[in-house]
């Protein structure tokens, strides 16, 4: 590609641009949720904080395909009685055996790994 092309190139994009933003214009820029922390003095092991970072980083893990049909979905309780932490996972389906592959592997792998934890977490 020539030098004399590039300035050809960024006009041809800045007009792309300029056509899709006529095309689909987006009304309210992406925003974040905001949340308020009220969880009860219950005894709760994690604070709002660790709990939160504990889920993202269970969603990026069962996010094992590119696949949009199967977008796992994470949530963690505390368990203060039996003093465990229950992980629950969801994944979209279609019909009703869809998504349950998806869901036997992400348990298992998860179990590997919060075996591996409690090693860990008994040793010290």
């Amino acid at each position: 590609m020539s030098s004399a092309n590039i300035p050809h190139l960024a006009i041809a994009r800045a007009e792309s641009i300029a056509l899709l933003h006529l095309l689909h214009y987006v009304p309210i820029p992406p925003s974040s949720n905001q949340y308020t922390v009220t969880l009860p003095d219950q005894g709760y092991s994690l604070s709002f904080r660790k709990e939160r970072d504990l889920t993202n980083t269970l969603a990026f893990l069962s996010c094992t395909t590119d696949d949009p049909n199967r977008i796992p979905a994470v949530c963690i309780r505390q368990d203060i009685a039996a003093a465990s932490i229950d992980v629950l996972i969801a994944v979209n389906k279609h019909r009703a055996n869809d998504g349950s592959a998806v869901l036997r592997g992400l348990k298992e792998s998860f179990e590997v790994i919060f075996a591996i934890l409690s090693r860990v977490s008994n040793r010290t």
